[in-house]
């Protein structure tokens, strides 16, 4: 057995990127029974045997069938406020989360998002729940926001308005997408963040918000 400190450097990086992988496999064999079957109807088993693993595997990732679901999401929710927690603090706030935005858009499977924006619109619990996620989302970037401009998001408008203006870009980006009316989703989502920046570029110094 290899100890933790003689583990060669690129290993824990190397078994990431393996349970990372496993991950979006169970993901896409879940959301293409979903999308088929409903999410309902269908069973931890299930996804574990489309996916090639054993139930045990399948909750050793996924705690829950549900956050096969809302489990990428919440890891770009973190990524998103970890990307403007770390950006240097006299950074503009809407270009920092412009920034933000970008580091987590890809053009992955487009396939595998219309299954997972069919499953999660055709029930009406799973809706809710993925708006709830999303409306937290909101506030944290919001706070986020206020925090780098100096302001109380509860008193001043502008982080809770720049938050919700440019996330609904990227969310209207997305929809286009999905619908094949674009082709490549980075690039639409940066016009889209663009078109919104143009908009917002005034009084976004540190303390220079308008209540």
């Amino acid at each position: 057995m290899i100890s933790a400190a003689n583990e060669p450097a690129g290993l824990p990086s190397l078994l990431r990127r393996r349970q990372d992988q496993l991950r979006r496999e169970v993901e896409h064999a879940a959301l293409a029974l979903f999308a088929q079957r409903g999410y309902e109807a269908v069973t931890v088993e299930e996804i574990a045997a489309a996916a090639g693993i054993s139930a045990r595997t399948f909750y050793r990732h996924f705690p829950t069938k549900e956050e096969v679901l809302v489990g990428e999401l919440r890891r770009a929710i973190n990524s998103i406020a970890g990307y403007i927690e770390a950006r240097p603090p006299k950074e503009p706030v809407v270009a920092t989360l412009r920034r933000a935005i970008l580091s987590q858009v890809r053009d992955d499977d487009r396939e595998a998002f219309a299954d997972w924006a069919k499953v999660i619109s055709s029930d009406p619990l799973l809706f809710a729940r993925v708006s709830g996620i999303a409306a937290a989302h909101r506030r944290v970037i919001t706070e986020l926001l206020a925090a780098r401009l100096g302001v109380d998001p509860a008193t001043h408008l502008q982080p809770g308005v720049i938050a919700a203006s440019m996330l609904a870009a990227a969310e209207h980006a997305l929809r286009l997408w999905l619908a094949g009316g674009i082709d490549s989703l980075p690039e639409a989502t940066e016009r889209a963040l663009t078109y919104v920046e143009r908009g917002l570029r005034t009084s976004t110094s540190r303390g220079a918000a308008q209540s």
